[in-house]
């Protein structure tokens, strides 16, 4: 009876043993599964903060091409605004000195049929 009891007893001592190491490799595992987590969380971390500066760089140059074309557009707007006042002055004044012409042609033609008309007359 006592090795029954014996043996029963080193039989609960193996189930015992056997659950215990059955527990300890479950906690590994799942210390495993939590460290490999921490890893997993880092990288995507690490990921996003890299995705994010990029997505920065990308908006700052960006703005600096849009603000160089603004820049770049004022100046042809500037040209251009200049070159049509310089266009118009430069028309003004050969209208100007077309209608001087016309004056002075005018007056050449009433200076001459006055002269006529005097003649006429005398």
């Amino acid at each position: 009876e006592n090795s029954r009891a014996y043996e029963a007893l080193a039989s609960r001592s193996t189930d015992h043993s056997t659950h215990s190491e059955k527990l300890r490799a479950s906690i590994q595992d799942a210390q495993s599964a939590r460290k490999a987590a921490e890893i997993n969380l880092e990288a995507v971390s690490i990921a996003k903060d890299a995705r994010i500066a990029e997505l920065e760089s990308e908006l700052e140059e960006k703005r600096k091409s849009h603000k160089e074309a603004k820049g770049q557009y004022e100046k042809r707007v500037e040209e251009v605004r200049g070159d049509l006042e310089s266009c118009l002055a430069s028309e003004r004044q050969d209208h100007s000195l077309q209608l001087d012409q016309a004056v002075e042609e005018h007056r050449r033609d009433i200076a001459h049929y006055q002269a006529e008309l005097k003649e006429a007359k005398a």
